[in-house]
């Protein structure tokens, strides 16, 4: 598996959907994934391939999903576009159109991605769990890590309930 991967990469080409997904769930049944845990960023990008995943037993204790307003994206994009043009002396202006239609075409890719999968583990896992991404990086990580450390812990109870045989 892993050397049709770096084939298809240094042939200049793209990863393969079901390549990418049976990498993921060959590493989700390492020692190292059970034990330690996983964090998948960008991937699934489809329901379907979360399905897939989901049907190779690979269930996410959380996900989290970055929401801001597309506002505040786009205006923190010229901030800071506004900030690396002062810190190189640059007097070159960016016209203010191409840069609201480069942010507002990612964004909108990733609200059309970002749709389906939010209605997949909301409705298989109830798991989705939000977080302001307009807010600082840090604070973002932040609510993020504590997320995850809140389902770890929950995780945790629910496995010692049942070692007892206790309700969960």
């Amino acid at each position: 598996l892993g050397r049709d991967i770096r084939e298809v990469l240094a042939a200049g080409g793209a990863v393969d959907g079901d390549l990418v997904a049976r990498a993921i769930i060959g590493f989700c049944g390492t020692n190292d994934a059970v034990t330690k845990g996983w964090v998948m960023d960008g991937y699934p990008e489809r329901a379907s391939d979360a399905a897939a995943l989901d049907r190779a037993g690979v269930q996410p204790l959380v996900v989290v999903s970055l929401q801001a307003d597309e506002r505040a994206v786009v205006a923190r994009a010229r901030a800071r576009l506004a900030k690396a043009k002062v810190a190189a002396l640059s007097a070159v202006p960016t016209p203010p159109a191409y840069l609201t239609g480069s942010v507002m075409t990612a964004l909108s890719d990733y609200n059309l991605k970002s749709g389906s999968m939010s209605s997949f583990y909301l409705r298989r896992y109830e798991n989705l769990r939000g977080v302001n991404a307009a807010r600082s990086k840090w604070a973002v990580a932040h609510a993020a890590a504590e997320l995850t450390r809140n389902a770890v812990r929950r995780n945790e109870e629910h496995a010692a309930a049942l070692r007892h045989d206790e309700p969960a």
